[in-house]
């Protein structure tokens, strides 16, 4: 691990507030590239994502658990590129989606809340268009969670996403490309190829995500479309 990188227990102040509680946090948070606290409550973890905004660290909330990581280049470079593609191939095979990006999935009944990597609305997507502010107590999680994995986590994010109903996750580590389905038993089955795009192997899309090293986004993603128009009927 990084240097820095640390595990508490938050002292609870009863004269402390929420609000107070995640000012703190989030001051440390901005110095460190790790962190794990313990018995954070839901309302300091609303506060504390409020506070963030649109620069929120990557992180998970678990039952009061809450687990910290700043985001490296590696990790967002991927990021993108991965979610490029997967817009590109949404395109060129004429699938109606709906992109959350880094959406806050969270749920206060089951006490859960992460953010993605990037995440679609596929098979839902006409269920969420036109909605600018998402309710997952109404509204249904994502069809696809992206999850690049270069960093070793503590916290189990697919409990979380399990919990929180998401049918299908994509973990890409750096050099592998899996869908995981979500189970009746609440566990997620892995492979090579993602029912939601029978059509595509996830070690093609690999292919050209590794083009990162040599190539910039625009060229990699133009030579994506060209390959999908040769490879793929449009409907």
């Amino acid at each position: 691990m990084v240097e820095g990188n640390w595990a508490f227990s938050p002292c609870k102040n009863k004269n402390m507030s929420a609000v107070e509680e995640s000012k703190t946090i989030a001051t440390l948070a901005a110095v460190k590239d790790y962190m794990l606290l313990r018995r954070v409550s839901w309302s300091t973890y609303q506060a504390l994502l409020e506070a963030w905004g649109p620069r929120a660290p990557r992180h998970t909330y678990d039952r009061g658990s809450l687990e910290i990581m700043a985001k490296s280049s590696l990790h967002e470079i991927l990021k993108s590129i991965l979610g490029t593609l997967l817009r590109a191939l949404c395109e060129e095979l004429r699938r109606p989606y709906v992109g959350g990006g880094e959406t806050t999935l969270q749920k206060e009944d089951i006490d859960r809340g992460i953010e993605p990597d990037n995440c679609f609305w596929l098979a839902n997507a006409q269920r969420v268009v036109g909605k600018l502010q998402i309710d997952f107590d109404r509204d249904p999680p994502p069809d696809l969670f992206l999850e690049v994995e270069v960093s070793r986590t503590v916290l189990n994010r697919l409990d979380v996403l399990a919990a929180l109903g998401v049918p299908e996750v994509w973990r890409f580590d750096g050099q592998k490309l899996q869908a995981g389905v979500l189970q009746e038993n609440g566990t997620y089955s892995w492979s090579d190829h993602s029912p939601t795009f029978p059509e595509l192997s996830l070690d093609e899309l690999v292919r050209f995500v590794e083009q990162v090293k040599t190539s910039d986004h625009m060229t990699i993603t133009l030579a994506f479309r060209a390959w999908a128009q040769q490879h793929f009927k449009k409907p």
